[in-house]
């Protein structure tokens, strides 16, 4: 629904609006004093004068575009790979001359290039773009403690925690820096990327990791059809899952991302993590229906609002729907199926590689 027809926007660099970020089965109720934020909400607030104004009451959000946003979001996140966001680069890079773009170097581990130039054909590079094949240095320094040392005791009886990851691991791609192309037979520019993004899957003592960090704008004129690249996405995220070789994923998300349709374009996830049930090592009780954390929705006027799930109080797939004072507007759901799935691909096969 909110991915078609979206306008292709242009970015040259990373914009990434941090504001705040939250589906089926509503109940609203007056404004009580509910779950703490952590921030005391003021009575009064000074004005420019001298003087003091009284806050308003926040009023509650709509609950029908609260509710497609809040699944709008959830749903959303199977897209954020950084393969199509490569793919993209090789549709739009295929008319290269020796010396445009300049590669400074070219291995089956990485390649980088830089350019202010254009082709005999007139296709134009700008930039400073590295992309790496071999994440065993990014899953040593970002991954192992904080996600296999963190979830691999859970999933895997006797998994041993501090043991180092060695590599390789070529399942994935990671981009970095800023990318420009023009190719010389179209009005606008083809492809534009600004920021850092990886997409790996690795296996350590038995535990694969699929993982996605992306932060980072990436827009193409072609070859993004039902990608995070048509709908117009800027994230700012970290996806982990993790499984014991089998179809069961602990899924972990941590970040946001914006451009979203609809009245609420801003999410954040905190610390939202699904245990599914039946985990063989895990001494906290599992659900399919439900994470813990908070999902934050902005709205177009930037008023946050959450979701704290807490699947030990019920899993159910809801939670008490707050404001950004703790003020309590009941209870809002959503559907988690995909939190139990395979998210974003990392596989390159479907590519035509160049590099």
């Amino acid at each position: 629904m909110w991915l078609a027809n979206l306008p292709f926007r242009r970015c040259t660099i990373l914009v990434v609006a941090l504001l705040l970020g939250c589906a089926e089965g509503f109940s609203f109720e007056t404004a009580t004093s509910g779950f703490s934020t952590g921030v005391e909400r003021p009575e009064t607030l000074p004005t420019e004068t001298g003087s003091t104004t009284t806050l308003p009451t926040t009023a509650s959000p709509d609950p029908e575009s609260f509710q497609v946003s809040l699944q709008d979001a959830v749903d959303a996140l199977p897209l954020l790979s950084m393969v199509p966001c490569y793919g993209a680069w090789l549709g739009a890079s295929a008319d290269q001359d020796g010396w445009c773009p300049t590669w400074l170097g070219q291995d089956e581990a990485s390649s980088t290039w830089n350019a202010n130039c254009s082709t005999k054909s007139g296709t134009s590079y700008v930039g400073l773009f590295t992309t790496t094949f071999d994440q065993t240095a990014y899953v040593e320094a970002n991954l192992r403690e904080r996600v296999m040392d963190r979830f691999g005791p859970e999933l895997i009886p006797g998994f041993e925690v501090g043991v180092p990851f060695e590599g390789p691991a070529f399942d994935g791609v990671a981009l970095n820096g800023t990318a420009l192309v023009h190719v010389h037979d179209t009005p606008t520019t083809d492809y534009s990327f600004g920021g850092d993004g990886v997409s790996t899957t690795v296996t350590h003592q038995g535990l694969t990791v699929r993982h996605h960090w992306l932060d980072a704008v990436c827009e193409a004129a072609v070859e993004a059809d039902g990608t995070w690249l048509a709908a117009g996405l800027v994230p700012s995220i970290r996806i982990s899952q993790v499984s014991a070789g089998d179809d069961r994923f602990l899924t972990s998300v941590t970040g946001s991302f914006t451009g979203l349709g609809g009245a609420f374009p801003t999410v954040q996830f905190d610390e939202v993590v699904l245990r599914p049930e039946g985990l063989a090592a895990s001494a906290v009780p599992g659900c399919d229906a439900e994470p813990s954390g908070t999902i934050w929705l902005t709205d177009e006027a930037s008023r946050p609002f959450g979701v704290r799930f807490d699947p030990d109080v019920a899993c159910d797939g809801c939670g008490e729907l707050i404001g950004y004072w703790g003020q309590s507007f009941g209870s809002a759901c959503a559907d988690f199926t995909t939190f139990l799935r395979p998210m974003g691909t990392t596989d390159l096969s479907g590519l035509e590689l160049q590099e």
